[in-house]
Parts: C-alpha cells; structure tokens; sequence
C-alpha cells in the first residue's frame, strides 16, 4: 500500500515539475488567468521521489504540456457590402413584391390620416387631395393596379355620385365608370336626371381596382376614407347619389344591406343621400331596372328643390 502511494506521489510530482519547466519557457510565472498573490508559483526544489522497487518500477510518466495562450489574431477589415440585392427569403417569408405597402394596422386600429391643410373649395382643392394622395401605397391594392382612378366630372357640381371601386377598364384609363356599368350610368343620368356626365362628379370609396372586382375589403375602404371625405368637403355638393352596397355603407357607416336603404333618403352631414343599386347590379339583374329609376326619379325632384341644375 505504501508503494503504491509513493508512485503515485512520484507521478504527480514529475508531472507539477514538467508544467513548472514548460510555464518557465513560456515567460510565465504563474497561472493564467490568475492574480499574482493567489497563485503565484514558486521555485520548486527538484526533489526525487522514493525508490520504489526494481520489481515494481513502472516507466517514466510522459509530462502534459499545457498550451500557452494564443496571441490574439488580429482581424482581417470586413469587405464593403455588395450591391447586389440579399437572397429571397425561405418559404416561410412572404415577398409582396418590388411595390410594399405599409403593414395594415393591428386590429381595432386606425390607419393614419393624411394632412390636408387647409383645402380651398373647387379644383384648387382637390388638386391639392390629389396631390397628397400622391402615388398612394397605403394599402394593398397599390400591388395589382395601373393607375389611381382619383374622380373625374365638374368640381363645383352640385350632384355628385360615389360607386364602389374601380374596375377593369377604369383601371387602364384612370377614369371612374368607363365601362358598361359607366355606359349604363350615362343614359341614366341623361334620360332621368337630364344630365350629362360633365355636369355632375364621380367618385369611388377605393381609389385602385380591387383584384378581380371583388368588394373592397374594410382596411382597405379604411385608408382610402380620408380621401373620400376631403372630395366631398371641396365638392360641397347638394346632393348624393351612392350607388350600391360597398359605397351606401361607406358613406352612412352603416350594416345594413342595400335594399333595405334604396328609394329611401339619407342623411351624410346635412347633405342628402339617396342610396341606389349600382349599374354592374342592373346588368345582371334586368329586372329592378324599374326601382332604381324611381329612386332617379325621386333625387330628380330633390335636386331641382335644392337649386341644382344651374
């Protein structure tokens, strides 16, 4: 038992004097990482362990020789960053492509409203809407349209017409109600109202075209509401003709349906409202051809009360 504890003794005492030899070559005088009174190393005396036994006698312990601490490499300078567009990102990321539009608001939010100033009435005024709108990017219909369908008609009308949303052909040539629900909205206003399209204003509730001319969608009619309204203030007209579901509820912000609301005046601010089905409606539903020309019929008699058709 003896033996065996003094080659073990041996052993650790050869492989402290190795380290102590292989520290001394390296400049070291103690530990590293250590401070200088815990663990400084002093001189060790070279002692020779006990003699063990010739039968016993067990071959020379290899030393471990710690590494010394690596010099710090110094850092190569990072090459400028490349022009060159980032890889697409995974399958997990979603690219709305080279046109973004601002993320939506959260839930229950509000989409920040444009400054307008002061707005003169007339085609000053809304000159300057449309100059705010600008390329208008604040939702996501920006991504599939051609151009911004802003209004077209007379700036001091006194009847204007608010529809839905652009379509088709309005989205080519940047004008509301070009179409055949437009064609049919022209004899209409000719052959009831004795009107020409010249002398009253068309708006849309969403100025880009929906895809596939689905109903505009409420984040969407959000952002563009504040354009809305600014047209109707400058426009300051006598009388409106709200022309389908989407642009009647928009207008009186309300749920209910629009057969329930046609033929029957309504009131946005102190200006009236009759709501009516829209022109794309009649095309497919010949048959309530006859409603909406009285309700024509009944804005006729309130315009011409009204002072309109100067």
């Amino acid at each position: 038992m003896a033996t065996e504890l003094a080659e073990e003794l041996a052993e650790l005492a050869a492989d402290l004097r190795a380290a102590v030899e292989c520290w001394s070559e390296a400049g070291l005088r103690q530990l590293p990482g250590a401070s200088d009174e815990a663990l400084s190393l002093p001189e060790l005396p070279a002692a020779s362990a006990p003699a063990a036994p010739p039968a016993r006698s067990a071959p020379e312990a290899r030393p471990r020789r710690p590494s010394a601490p690596r010099p710090a490499r110094p850092q190569a300078p990072r090459p400028a960053a490349r022009s060159t567009p980032a890889p697409s990102p995974g399958p997990r990321m979603w690219d709305p492509g080279p046109k973004r539009a601002p993320a939506p608001p959260a839930r229950g939010g509000r989409p920040e409203s444009p400054d307008f100033g002061e707005l003169a009435p007339g085609a000053s005024g809304l000159t300057a809407i449309q100059r705010v709108l600008g390329d208008c990017q604040r939702c996501g219909l920006c991504r599939a349209r051609r151009t911004i369908v802003f209004g077209v008609g007379d700036p001091d009308a006194d009847l204007v017409i608010c529809g839905e949303g652009p379509g088709a052909q309005e989205d080519r040539q940047g004008v509301p109600f070009v179409g055949p629900a437009g064609q049919m909205l022209d004899k209409m206003l000719q052959h009831v109202l004795g009107l020409k399209r010249e002398q009253v204003y068309i708006v849309n509730v969403v100025k880009c075209r929906p895809p596939g001319n689905r109903t505009p969608l409420p984040e969407e009619i959000a952002a563009c509401r504040p354009f809305l309204d600014a047209q109707l203030q400058v426009l300051r007209p006598k009388v409106i003709l709200s022309l389908g579901r989407p642009a009647t509820q928009t207008l009186l912000r309300t749920g209910r349906g629009i057969k329930s609301l046609r033929g029957k005046w309504q009131q946005l601010g102190d200006v009236p409202v009759m709501p009516t089905f829209h022109p794309a409606y009649l095309l497919r539903q010949a048959q309530d051809k006859r409603l909406t020309f009285a309700d024509l019929k009944a804005l006729r008699v309130r315009y011409d009360a009204l002072g309109g058709r100067r």
